[in-house]
């Protein structure tokens, strides 16, 4: 029985396993630069709010949606200095979709 065949296979197995883990750990380093962004928004003396956060983890993407709005307290006092379309404006929410890529190819 030859061992290169043999070897080859464990060759390439370490090289599939060494792939998926490595897109893994980038997806889970993903997630916490995600998790700081959020936590500097919230930061942010109160101006912005985050409304709704829903972060999907794959192993090869994930995909975040954030919705944000600015703080009706901050509308509120800066608002007799803005003009009505921008009133209106800032007080919807905004909604940002972030589709982080974590692989080779990505």
């Amino acid at each position: 029985m030859k061992k290169t065949p043999i070897f080859v296979t464990a060759l390439l197995a370490a090289a599939g396993v060494a792939y998926v883990g490595g897109a893994w750990y980038c997806g889970s380093v993903a997630e916490r630069t995600m998790n700081a962004r959020s936590r500097i928004i919230e930061g942010t003396s109160g101006l912005l709010q985050i409304v709704s956060r829903d972060y999907r983890r794959g192993v090869f993407a994930s995909t975040e949606t954030l919705t944000i709005r600015v703080s009706p307290k901050h509308l509120s006092s800066a608002g007799q200095f803005m003009p009505d379309r921008i009133k209106v404006l800032l007080d919807s929410p905004i909604t940002i979709k972030s589709r982080v890529r974590h692989n080779l190819w990505g």
